[in-house]
């Protein structure tokens, strides 16, 4: 019979025996404060903050970065819609079609933009003191909702639901495309940021994360009570948040036990400003200390199991054939130390997903094969008490 225990068990993957953060700041500046990450296709933007001004772009997914025209300027957040950029900055828009070329490009009357959101048929600004502007022409004119004398940190869009995160009052939320606003029953927090997830959205305030699944209407607190958190991403199953002073966080979307995941930052207070992922790395922005980057493979989350497995054993990988990711199931009946290592077809070590004792329990590593070719590799598990090997099929 299993044994039931009453602790989540939890595993961060590692893709080597020295998985960490580097810091990749050459072409910008070892000390800058990057408040805004963003990646589109094969441009990686940073916008600067905190009496830093301008926009850096990388096309080498953050390893090298060059000044782009805008140079004068705080920046607070980007978006995108088809071929066009933008950046909220500190006194209005700014449009580019390359990330290189920046532009004035609307409400140049002297109000902060915190954000910037955009659906099929309205545009929105969340800005400094005077609320929320909507524009139903592509930019040519704004008009001042009725959510009207407060600071907008963040927007969130989906379809005709409009999610408002301020400086002090709370959420808001409209469902008539920004017309009519109504409070949320977040109603005494900032709120730096909100972002959908399908049709779940989360917001980062500064008493930790909370969830809604009506739109915005009602809110659950999921985490990381006390905590300032600056962004929040996703990549697959997985959450990322970057705090204020504790540096970067994730976790299980359905486990919601966090872990930090700051190995290779600075020592102490670390703040997590922004995040980014590219096509393989993980993107942080930290203030005063520029930009780091880790390969994706390294920042997945373990399976949450409440019960002891009875025997070890090595699942078959999930997807199979897949492309470019996969997930690989074991089971731990007892504490062991577990390596899992990938190999390619000529039996040469490519990737070690698990290298370090884990308590019984059962677990989930995911191989992102996006550097290699098509063909078959094998995953081996290696215990103390357990040895097993299994094929898998990479298909492009």
């Amino acid at each position: 019979m299993k044994k039931i225990i009453y602790i989540f068990l939890f595993l961060a993957i590692t893709s080597s025996l020295n998985a960490q953060w580097v810091q990749v700041w050459n072409g910008m500046g070892q000390t800058r404060n990057v408040g805004s990450l963003f990646y589109n296709s094969s441009i990686l933007l940073a916008g600067m903050i905190n009496y830093d001004w301008g926009i850096y772009i990388s096309t080498n997914e953050g390893l090298t970065w060059n000044v782009t025209s805008l140079t004068n300027k705080q920046v607070y957040g980007f978006t995108s819609i088809g071929s066009n950029l933008y950046a909220c900055v500190e006194n209005g828009i700014y449009i580019s079609n390359n990330g290189t070329n920046w532009s004035n490009y609307a409400m140049s009357n002297n109000h902060w933009i915190y954000s910037f959101a955009i659906n099929s048929n309205y545009m929105y600004t969340g800005t400094q003191s005077y609320g929320v502007y909507y524009s139903t022409d592509n930019g040519a004119s704004w008009t001042q909702s009725f959510l009207n004398d407060k600071t907008i940190y963040s927007l969130a869009v989906n379809n005709n639901f409009v999610i408002a995160g301020s400086s002090g009052n709370g959420i808001y939320y409209s469902t008539d495309n920004g017309l009519i606003w109504s409070q949320s029953n977040i109603n005494n927090l900032s709120v730096n940021c909100i972002k959908y997830d399908g049709t779940t959205v989360y917001a980062g305030t500064g008493n930790g994360l909370y969830k809604s699944i009506n739109n915005g209407a009602n809110w659950t607190q999921i985490g990381l009570s006390n905590k300032n958190i600056y962004d929040i991403q996703f990549n697959g199953f997985y959450i990322y948040l970057g705090t204020e002073y504790d540096g970067i966080y994730l976790s299980n979307k359905q486990s919601l036990i966090w872990i930090q995941i700051n190995d290779g930052l600075p020592t102490g207070n670390i703040y997590g400003r922004s995040l980014a992922f590219t096509s393989t790395y993980f993107i942080a922005g930290i203030l005063g200390r520029s930009a780091y980057r880790r390969p994706k493979s390294q920042v997945g989350i373990g399976i949450i199991s409440n019960t002891v497995p009875t025997e070890f054993l090595l699942s078959q990988n999930y997807p199979n054939p897949f492309n470019p990711t996969t997930r690989i199931i074991y089971d731990l009946p007892k504490n062991s130390f577990v390596k899992l290592i990938v190999f390619d077809i000529t039996g040469k070590e490519i990737e070690t997903l698990v290298n370090e004792k884990q308590p019984a329990g059962t677990y989930e590593a995911t191989f992102n094969a996006s550097r290699y070719p098509s063909g078959a590799y094998f995953y081996k598990l290696t215990t103390d008490n357990f040895i097993e090997t299994k094929i898998m099929l990479l298909l492009r």
